[in-house]
């Protein structure tokens, strides 16, 4: 029993939706970083350039998406 391997799971994969689907489906941006583990950037589509902040943590109302 020792030389037995443990036994392979197979759990389905859930299908993706929300910001998780649009990466899925986006090409992935280029970075510069020189680092060995790099960030990923996808390049996402939006509805708007500029969207309301609600947070009373930031002094300003509106951002702009980049």
């Amino acid at each position: 029993m020792a030389d037995c391997p443990p036994p392979q799971l197979q759990i389905p994969h859930a299908p993706l939706v929300g910001i998780a689907r649009l990466a899925a489906q986006s090409p992935a941006a280029e970075t510069k970083r020189q680092s060995a583990v790099k960030p990923e950037y996808f390049l996402l589509p939006v509805k708007s350039i500029l969207n309301r902040c609600d947070s009373d943590r930031v002094p300003f109302e509106w951002t702009i998406n980049p």
